[in-house]
């Protein structure tokens, strides 16, 4: 029998693990001495009166008048309507009250707060989450700006979210911007929400193939509040969630910067869509400046090389490249062919002679980007920070294109050999 949502839906009514434990055992069991539930559910007899007694307070149990008594549990329905009615009561005394509580407010206050001071508050649970998401993109009076998960973005549109942003509801000149990744994993859901889209808000993807596995989930208003996940988003776990919210000039300024890049190197999701359902793939330009990333998809594009790899390289890059033997015994093995064109001095002589066993080797002059092609489709550009011997991992600037036109682009380089 699955209880799970009951035992939840009864702790939520205001019931203990132990009233819980009895009420489901009996509820459907009709009339039952205490006796008899002690024995079945082999718990103590005192801690079962004690909990019955709880159950009879809070108007859940009907005692008989016979000798030994008997216990009926109320109806499961009867239950859920006497908690919302009593909700609803609570609800209908408050709407009642709240003017003259804000009076009664307003009269004790002696100071006006101080609304700049920077403050943190953690949140947890999905529910007050997503409601101070809404509230956040509610008050915006300039931007509003969400990172997250396609599942993060549905659970935002049950709470309301685009409601607020339909062009006849929000405020003029607000930009909506939303930013989420995207993969064949989740393109069928994507393909729902893009269905129903509304006009003003800009939606854009991050591709998962560029290696773009992990990001911070944020959202943020007019630069003024942030709030970030600081728990793992897994849509199968149970575990509840939990952010921080602050109005910090600091963290706010360094995500935004964050945002910023990620905003930058994302792409259309209509065109992204398309691009996964027909594997029709235009050119296009990748600026890397995380050097984690950078690596992560140069070494991944590496070892899913096919046919051909041609380098361009500075003298240490050659000596660098010597020193993996397993990466070139890998793509001997695969039958890759490697050209390398680089400087050739007398610190890398005896290095180009072993390199031959694996690759074609080329001398050209100093001073060209050190550059590698995959395939003829993949180009893979650094720019060095200091010099050009730095090696390619450790630049602050990394490029990669993608396009079958670059046989086309370096045709003179490929007549070099």
């Amino acid at each position: 029998m699955k209880t799970g949502a009951i035992e939840k839906a009864l702790g939520n009514f205001g019931l203990s693990d132990k009233e819980i434990e009895v009420y489901i055992f009996w509820g459907k069991r009709g009339a039952l001495k205490g006796g008899d539930i002690t024995r079945q559910l082999k718990m103590h007899k005192a801690q079962v009166y004690r909990t019955l007694k709880s159950l009879q307070k809070k108007g859940l149990v009907e005692v008989t008048l016979e000798y030994p008594a008997r216990f009926i549990a109320i109806p499961f329905e009867k239950l859920i309507d006497s908690f919302i009615k009593t909700k609803k009561q609570e609800v209908e005394q408050i709407e009642k009250t709240k003017s003259d509580l804000l009076s009664d407010w307003d009269n004790i206050s002696q100071t006006e707060l101080d609304y700049s001071l920077e403050k943190f508050s953690v949140i947890e649970g999905t529910k007050k989450i997503f409601n101070k998401i809404v509230d956040m993109a509610k008050h915006a009076e300039r931007e509003f700006s969400m990172v997250s998960t396609f599942a993060d973005v549905f659970r935002a549109d049950r709470f309301g979210i685009f409601d607020i942003m339909t062009p006849n509801k929000a405020k003029a000149n607000i930009q909506y911007k939303f930013l989420s990744q995207l993969s064949k994993q989740n393109l069928k859901i994507a393909k729902i929400f893009e269905s129903d889209l509304n006009p003003i808000v800009n939606f854009r993807v991050m591709d998962s193939s560029l290696g773009l596995t992990k990001f911070s989930r944020m959202v943020m208003r007019d630069n003024e509040e942030i709030l970030l996940f600081i728990s793992e988003e897994n849509e199968l776990s149970t575990t509840k969630e939990v952010c921080l919210h602050t109005n910090c000039k600091a963290i706010i300024q360094s995500y935004s910067g964050v945002f910023d890049d990620l905003w930058r190197d994302s792409r259309d999701l209509s065109q992204l869509i398309f691009e996964l359902e027909t594997g029709k793939v235009p050119p296009k330009t990748q600026i890397f400046k995380n050097p984690e990333i950078a690596k992560e998809s140069y070494n991944k594009s590496l070892a899913e090389a096919n046919s051909d790899i041609l380098m361009i390289l500075s003298s240490e890059g050659l000596i660098k490249l010597s020193e993996k033997k397993p990466q070139l015994e890998n793509w001997e093995k695969k039958d890759i062919s490697i050209k390398i064109m680089a400087p050739i001095i007398n610190e890398n002589l005896n290095i180009t002679h072993q390199l031959l066993k694996w690759c074609e080797v080329r001398h050209i002059p100093l001073g060209y980007f050190e550059t590698t092609i995959i395939d003829n489709q993949h180009l893979f550009q650094f720019t060095p920070s200091s010099a050009l011997q730095a090696e390619p991992q450790d630049y602050d600037y990394f490029e990669k294109l993608s396009t079958p036109m670059i046989q086309i682009i370096f045709k003179k380089q490929n007549n070099c050999f």
